[in-house]
């Protein structure tokens, strides 16, 4: 199976994983509030701290691990070569970069919406570029033959085959 394909696999399995946790955290939100409006920094800070905190957490402590990968790269048998936990730290907070510039955008969508009020084009503009960031990401998997994604090659990191 080459890379490219393992490494897309794994990314679904570790989605997969997060996407239960998030479910998780908003039955409990669910269950201990009522929805309503909130401003988007408080919104934000919430959101990093109960989700993209974790995400990364998630990442970045096993890919640092012995084995230098999640579990969906563990299943797939791949592992991330670097030097330095640094490395890793750096890597993960590239990966999630487009997803938290998302979140940003989403939260101000959300708030002007609510508000009425028209959304601004600096709002429209930091959504669309987390959307291409993560398409460049995409296509630079690609390129590399799964080996590097732009945010490996920035990070000084490798996705390898562990045939054991």
């Amino acid at each position: 199976m080459p890379l490219v394909v393992r490494r897309l696999l794994a990314f679904v399995i570790d989605y997969l994983i997060i996407l239960i946790y998030a479910a998780l955290l908003l039955g409990v939100i669910l269950l201990i509030t009522e929805p309503q409006p909130m401003h988007p920094i408080k919104a934000q800070l919430l959101g990093f701290f109960t989700l993209t905190l974790p995400v990364f957490l998630y990442s970045f402590l096993l890919e640092k691990s012995a084995q230098r990968a999640t579990i969906g790269k563990r299943i797939m048998k791949l592992s991330i070569q670097y030097n330095n936990p640094i490395d890793i730290a750096q890597r993960n907070f590239l990966k999630y970069l487009p997803w938290e510039i998302a979140h940003t955008g989403v939260h101000w969508i959300m708030f002007y919406s609510w508000s009425e009020l028209e959304i601004p084009l600096w709002v429209w503009i930091i959504t669309y570029l987390a959307q291409v960031l993560a398409l460049v990401y995409f296509i630079s998997l690609f390129r590399a033959k799964g080996t590097k994604t732009l945010y490996d090659f920035l990070a000084g990191t490798r996705m390898v085959y562990r045939s054991n």
